[in-house]
Parts: structure tokens; C-alpha cells; sequence
């Protein structure tokens, strides 16, 4: 496991380390051409004193040097070295460190002034400058046209060792290199502890993390100076909290709601045992076979609930492939036909307002099976001799539409309708025997979530309470 913190001090310390060497190469670049420019320029103003000492004057030309204002030519340590040639090659002049050798003529190109890097005549690596010029006439009346058609040109080559300077340059790097060595310690440091810094928000935030607990509903995170970069985290994180703390919550009453379904008829079979073994000899065959009859109506409700709930977990978050076509209005009328059949008494009056070639495309058995709770609950829990209303709306694209059921309710109120598709959950005045488990709005749910259906719950203000079934595909003509 890496650690974020060293990854990016690391990264930053090479990218900068890169950008500092790039930085030093041109500094050494443009000092490096700046020392031999100087060096170079201090080479030709030398050379131009040395022509300024030769005087021609007419009859013979003149070196007037002095060696104590140019003792550099004449020192024994690191000498300095000069050479004059006539025109016809000739030597004129040389100084005296160079005895009888000569420095090196090169050809002569026109330029005034060249530069070349040679070899000394002691061996060691120099750099000279070779200039052509014509001496000067001292007298400005011998200055005649004649007289300066007569000069003939001279060469002076002046040299002096370039090690000094390699020596300069080589200074120059090692300081770039130190500096180099020194920003690049020192930006690790500083970036280190920069993204230390950076990076405390986020441990702050794991701390508190760590110290939230399941069962504390208050446990929220929320950092003092939270940074925008971890507020969405921060956020999503209590969102996630709270969903879960919600988890919890339903968890619970699931547990108590399941609790109590069972504990009523268990109770029931419990009772029925005891009093059929109190009054075994003295019970007649009518109070047994009702005894078996209220035995079999308790066990056929636990089945229901068991079944119920199997029948949750197996729908629950699954997807399905939707590939049923299907006849809304056929489908609706046969549910409410079947029920009418089955309860010949039931005062429900019905108002359906589906079109006739409406066809969806689902998965059959699953949506009857939502339509049938739908329906049967809209039966059981309306008011009485109310009217249930079953409208189809398409949408605006034509692929796909809502089917609304809506039936007045004579006990729910706003606050119930969050709960309305909770498992067990029922009012309390319908917590009371009967085949009725409150698992039929859970499996509506979760059926709808397996054929990929919207469901929701409005309860309007002349307590009608309608439930609508969002984007149903409808099937397209093939």
C-alpha cells in the first residue's frame, strides 16, 4: 500500500528537481558565454594597447614596450604572450617569456581580429587573438598620402592561458550544482510539510470517521474548516450515514413488526392447544372441527406471511428482462372481475378509464401480481360505498406512460404515507387479526424495482390517495 502523502511529494520533488536542472544548464550556458565574451574582450583590449606601441616613422618602425606597465608579459608564473610579423612574414617583435619560438600564424582571412584556441608554446592550452593593422604615424605631418601608401601591414598575435577560465567555469557549475543540491533538499522539505499540512483536513476527517457509532442517530461528521476539495466527501458520507441510520431504524421495526404478526397467532395456536387438552373428554365433534378450522385459518396466515416474505427476498434488488406484451385494460377488467366474482358482496363501485390498445411490454406474472395488491388493497382499505379510479396516462414520447389507482381512504394521513411501503407496517387500528400481513405495498415495491417501474404514494387534501405506476414501457408495433 503506497502512501499518497510520499507519491506526490515525490513526484512534485522530481518534476521541480528537473525544471531546477533545466534551469541551471541555461544559467550555465549564458555564464559560460559571458565569461569568454569578457575574457575575450579583456584579450582584444590587450592587443590594442600592443598596437598602439608600434610607431612607424618612416625610416625605421618602433616597439615602445614597457614591461612594468605590462608585467603580465613578462612574469614567470602564468606568463602572458605577444608577436609582431612584418608584412613579408617576417618577425618583428615576440616577448622575451617566448625566447625563440613563435606563437602560431594563422592565415589571414581580411578580418581585422581573430580569435582561436591554441596551444601554448609551454604546453598548456591558451586562447589567442591574431589582428592585422597598420602602424601609426606618430609626427601628424608625415601623414601625407605618400607616406601612408608606403606602410606596409603588420600581424600582432597576443595569447594567454584559458585554464583559468575552464577553472571559472568549473566553479560556476559546482555553485550551480550546490545551489542545485541545496533548493532541491530544501524544496523536498518544504513540499513534505506543505502536503502534511495539506493532508490534515484528511485525517481529521478519517479521526472522526472512526469515531462515529452505529447506534448514536447524532453522529454526523462535519469538520470545523472543511476545505471545498472534501466537502463533497464529507457530504456524501453523511448522506450515506443517514441512509444506513435509516437501515437500522426499518431493521428494527421490521424485527418488532415480524414479531408481533408472529406472536399473534402463535398466541392463538398456543390457547386453542391448552383449552383443546382441558376439555378433551367433555368437547364435542362441532367445537373440534371448529377448533381444526381456527388451527388451519392461523396457519394459513403464518404460511401467507412466510410466503410474503420469501417472495421479498426474492425480488428484491433484481432486475428483469421485460419481454411480455400486455393488455392493460383486458388485465384490469379481469382482476376486477375476478374480485367481484369472489366477493359478490363488496360495495366497491369501479371507474376505469384505460384505452383499449394500450399494450405494454413486461413481464406478465409479476405485473398481475402488482395490479392484484394494488387493486385488493384499494378495496379493503377505501371508505365505504367510495368510487376506485383507474386512469392510463401516456407521455409526451409515446414510449412509455403511468397507470394511476386512486380510491379514497378513511384513516391514512400525510405522516403515513413514507411509511406506506415499509414491510409489516400497518395503522394501528388495522393491527388486529386478520389475513392481512402489510407486506403488500413492500412487494409492489420491490416488483416494480424488479420490471424496472416507478412507484409512488400521493395522499392529496380530499384524503384520495392515489398510486401511481411510472414509466411503464409501452410495446412498440413490430
Amino acid at each position: 500500500m503506497y502512501s499518497l502523502e510520499k507519491k506526490i511529494a515525490n513526484r512534485t520533488l522530481i518534476v521541480i528537481a528537473i525544471m531546477m536542472l533545466c534551469i541551471a544548464i541555461i544559467i550555465d550556458q549564458i555564464l559560460s558565454k559571458w565569461l569568454i565574451h569578457e575574457f575575450d574582450i579583456n584579450l582584444h583590449t590587450k592587443s590594442g594597447v600592443l598596437i598602439t606601441l608600434v610607431k612607424d616613422y618612416g625610416s625605421h618602425v618602433e616597439f615602445d614596450f614597457a614591461d612594468e606597465f605590462l608585467s603580465e608579459f613578462e612574469r614567470d608564473i602564468n606568463p602572458e604572450y605577444f608577436q609582431i610579423w612584418n608584412g613579408d612574414g617576417s618577425v618583428f617583435e615576440r616577448s622575451r617569456k617566448l625566447h625563440d619560438q613563435d606563437l602560431k600564424l594563422f592565415p589571414i582571412d581580411g578580418k581585422k581580429s581573430q580569435f582561436h584556441n591554441t596551444v601554448l608554446v609551454d604546453g598548456r592550452r591558451g586562447r589567442q587573438i591574431q589582428t592585422t593593422f597598420i602602424p601609426q604615424i606618430p609626427d601628424p605631418e608625415q601623414r601625407t598620402p605618400e607616406n601612408l601608401a608606403k606602410q606596409q601591414p603588420m600581424t600582432l598575435s597576443t595569447s594567454r592561458e584559458i585554464e583559468s577560465l575552464h577553472d571559472l567555469q568549473m566553479l560556476v557549475r559546482f555553485a550551480l550544482l550546490i545551489g542545485w543540491v541545496i533548493i532541491t533538499l530544501s524544496t523536498n522539505l518544504l513540499i513534505r510539510q506543505i502536503i502534511r499540512r495539506g493532508l490534515k483536513p484528511i485525517q481529521t476527517l478519517s479521526k472522526a470517521i472512526s469515531e462515529v457509532r452505529s447506534h448514536k442517530r447524532d453522529g454526523d461528521v462535519s469538520l470545523p474548516h472543511c476545505p471545498k476539495e472534501l466537502l463533497q466527501l464529507q457530504d456524501d458520507f453523511n448522506h450515506m450515514l443517514s441512509r444506513l441510520h435509516s437501515s437500522f431504524e426499518r431493521e428494527k421495526a421490521f424485527s418488532a413488526n415480524v414479531s408481533h404478526e408472529l406472536k399473534t397467532p402463535i398466541s392463538e395456536l398456543r390457547l386453542l392447544a391448552e383449552v383443546a387438552l382441558m376439555t378433551s373428554q367433555n368437547t364435542s365433534l362441532a367445537k373440534i372441527t371448529e377448533n381444526y378450522n381456527d388451527t388451519l385459518d392461523i396457519a394459513l396466515h403464518m404460511q401467507s406471511i412466510t410466503e410474503n416474505m420469501l417472495l421479498l427476498s426474492r425480488y428484491d434488488g433484481v432486475k428483469n428482462t421485460l419481454d411480455d406484451k400486455i393488455n392493460v385494460n383486458h388485465l384490469v377488467s379481469d382482476l376486477i372481475n375476478a374480485h367481484s366474482k369472489s366477493k359478490p358482496d363488496s360495495q366497491a363501485s369501479w371507474e376505469v378509464d384505460i384505452q383499449a390498445d394500450i399494450i405494454i411490454q413486461s413481464s406478465f406474472t409479476e405485473f398481475n401480481v402488482i395490479l392484484q395488491n394494488l387493486l385488493q388493497n384499494a378495496v379493503e382499505y377505501s371508505a365505504k360505498d367510495s368510487t376506485i379510479y383507474c386512469k392510463w396516462v401516456s407521455h409526451s414520447d409515446n414510449r412509455s406512460g403511468k397507470l394511476i389507482i386512486s380510491n379514497y381512504s378513511h384513516d391514512l394521513d400525510h405522516d403515513d404515507i413514507p411509511k406506506l411501503f415499509d414491510r409489516l407496517w400497518r395503522k394501528d387500528k388495522a393491527r388486529a387479526p386478520s389475513n392481512h400481513s402489510g407486506l403488500g405495498m413492500s412487494i409492489i415495491e420491490a416488483l416494480c424495482l424488479y420490471l424496472n417501474i416507478t412507484v409512488t404514494a400521493q395522499l392529496d387534501d380530499d384524503n384520495m390517495l392515489h398510486i401511481t405506476l411510472d414509466d411503464i414501457p409501452l410495446s412498440r408495433p413490430s
